[in-house]
């Protein structure tokens, strides 16, 4: 991810409009999005990470995130280290896969990539 900014934002809604805005932000921050929410996000927290081209790219997403009614509160943070786990990667790949191609008989497997 050379020449990108990496960051998160962690923001705070409530349970009632936690599906909206989740939704609003793959609407409008689809080419953004590095990961989102987990299951372990609370019922009234999100935390996305995010790349951009440039500061000014992450200040304007925030500013948006902020006009967002159902939003509290938002923060940035920029990653300056990002650990990921490859086998969950992985498995998080097959699985989409599977699940865009629900015709095929067998689901594809990733094994042992080359790297």
């Amino acid at each position: 991810m050379i020449g990108y900014i990496q960051f998160a934002i962690p923001m705070i809604t409530t349970r009632v409009h936690r599906q909206s805005v989740l939704e609003r932000m793959y609407s409008e921050f689809q080419e953004n999005i590095l990961y989102s929410p987990g299951v372990i996000d609370s019922e009234d927290r999100l935390t996305f990470v995010l790349v951009a081209e440039n500061v000014f790219t992450v200040d304007s997403i925030l500013t948006k995130v902020r006009s967002f009614e159902e939003v509290k509160s938002a923060d940035v943070y920029i990653l300056t280290k990002w650990q990921f786990n490859d086998d969950w990667i992985i498995k998080e790949i097959s699985n989409r896969i599977s699940q865009r191609r629900p015709l095929l008989h067998e689901s594809i497997k990733i094994n042992n990539p080359i790297y």
